[in-house]
């Protein structure tokens, strides 16, 4: 977890931050969390970006549990200055799939969601229309093929 400067600091100052859940691909699956930071929000924030707000990289062992994505959510509200309000989640490939999937279950919860060449369950598919949403896929991507973002 990432948090700006004044939550090191003091958890309780300041205006409540908001959260940005990144979920990584099959690729960066493991134990080892250095992996996760070999591309997305991690990556660009070692690269000099500035993400305002408290960033969230778990990392999964090969797939995304939207319950415990959100467990996770649940614990920076409680433990730091997160703004329920403005959570927000995306992710690639794999962690495409757990972007729709906990903005589907939990539409409720997530105020946006960006899905990177992912796809998702169709059984949130419905719940999917209440979130803010944007889908991208490549139509030459031979890992997960674009029909899965369109379904």
């Amino acid at each position: 977890m990432n948090l700006p400067e004044e939550e090191q600091i003091d958890n309780l100052s300041g205006d409540k931050q908001p959260v940005l859940i990144f979920l990584h691909g099959r690729s960066l699956s493991g134990t080892n969390l250095d992996r996760v930071k070999r591309y997305g929000v991690l990556y660009a924030m070692n690269k000099g970006q500035e993400v305002p707000g408290i960033v969230i990289a778990p990392q999964s062992r090969g797939g995304w549990d939207p319950d415990k994505v959100i467990e996770i959510v649940d614990y920076a509200i409680e433990h730091y200055n997160a703004d329920p309000d403005r959570v927000y989640i995306c992710g690639m490939s794999m962690g495409g799939y757990g972007t729709m999937d906990v903005a589907g279950k939990y539409p409720d919860r997530i105020a946006a969601a960006v899905a990177i060449c992912g796809g998702g369950s169709v059984k949130y598919a419905d719940n999917l229309s209440q979130v803010p949403l944007w889908v991208q896929h490549g139509n030459r991507d031979r890992a997960v093929p674009m029909s899965e973002s369109k379904k």
